[in-house]
C-alpha cells in the first residue's frame, strides 16, 4: 500500500522521480516509463479532478435545493402542525394533572389517618407505647395500618 502511494517506487526511487521527472523504471502496473505523467502534468491533473468532482457536488446540491423547494410547506400547513403538537402536549399534561390529582387525593387520606393515628398513640398506656417500639406489633391496631398505605410513597 505504502509503495503504490509512491508509484510503486522505493522511497529514494520516489525522490528521484519527483525530483528529475523521469520514472526510473521501465514500467509501473503494466504503463511503460515513456507512457508516465510527469510530476508537474500529474499534480496539474490531479487537482482538475478535483476540481471537477468538487464542481459535481456543488451541482448535485443545488438540484436537491431546488428539489426542496418545491415541496415547501406552505404557512397554513405549519400553523395546523403545531396545533396539533400543541393539542397533543397538552393531552399529555392534562394526564399527567389526573395522575397527579389521584396521587393528592391518596396521600389526603393517609395524612387523616396519621392524624387519626397520632390520637390513638397520644391516649395509649405505657403498655401499648412499650408494645408498639416494635414495628411488627402495629399490626395489631387498625389505627395504625396507615403505615401499609405509605410503602408505595418511599
Amino acid at each position: 500500500m505504502y509503495q503504490y502511494a509512491l508509484a510503486g517506487l522505493t522511497p529514494q526511487e520516489y525522490y528521484s522521480y519527483v525530483t528529475t521527472g523521469v520514472y526510473p523504471c521501465d514500467s509501473y502496473y503494466g504503463v511503460t516509463a515513456d507512457d508516465m505523467m510527469s510530476v508537474s502534468d500529474l499534480v496539474v491533473a490531479r487537482l482538475e479532478t478535483a476540481r471537477k468532482k468538487e464542481e459535481r457536488v456543488r451541482e448535485r446540491n443545488r438540484e436537491r435545493r431546488e428539489e426542496a423547494e418545491q415541496f415547501m410547506r406552505t404557512p397554513e400547513s405549519v400553523v395546523a402542525s403545531d396545533q396539533l403538537k400543541l393539542h397533543r402536549e397538552k393531552s399529555k399534561w392534562t394526564k399527567s394533572r389526573k395522575i397527579a390529582e389521584v396521587q393528592i387525593e391518596h396521600i389526603d387520606s393517609i395524612i387523616e389517618k396519621t392524624k387519626e393515628a397520632l390520637k390513638f398513640i397520644c391516649g395509649a398506656s405505657k403498655e401499648l407505647l412499650s408494645e408498639l417500639k416494635y414495628p411488627q406489633n402495629w399490626k395489631k391496631h387498625k389505627e395504625l395500618d396507615y403505615v401499609f398505605e405509605m410503602n408505595e410513597l418511599f
